[in-house]
């Protein structure tokens, strides 16, 4: 997939598209790392939605006593944002 790098503010980035940001579990944050090949964006893991069998009781217990909010659904809409710089980044 090709994607245009976009100016946003004084800084660079990209825009994700809806599917990969759901398919790769993003949430609000993510993890970059810079390999030798490029960019390597990761799901934070602080944000994982796994609960473990503790949260699954409370929540069920919570959802039968009718206590259960509505959850929102996760931000779809991600910017990688890169570095400033004066010269053309070589992939």
């Amino acid at each position: 997939m090709k994607l245009k790098i976009i100016k946003t503010g004084n800084s660079l980035g990209i825009r994700l598209p809806k599917a990969i940001i759901l398919q790769c579990n993003f949430k609000e944050n993510v993890i970059i790392k810079v390999t030798d090949q490029g960019l390597l964006l990761m799901p934070d893991p602080t944000e994982s939605n796994h609960i473990g069998w503790e949260g699954a009781y409370k929540t069920t217990i919570k959802a039968r006593s009718g206590k259960l909010k509505k959850q929102e659904s996760p931000s779809v809409e991600a910017t990688v944002l890169l570095p400033d710089t004066e010269k053309d980044v070589e992939w």
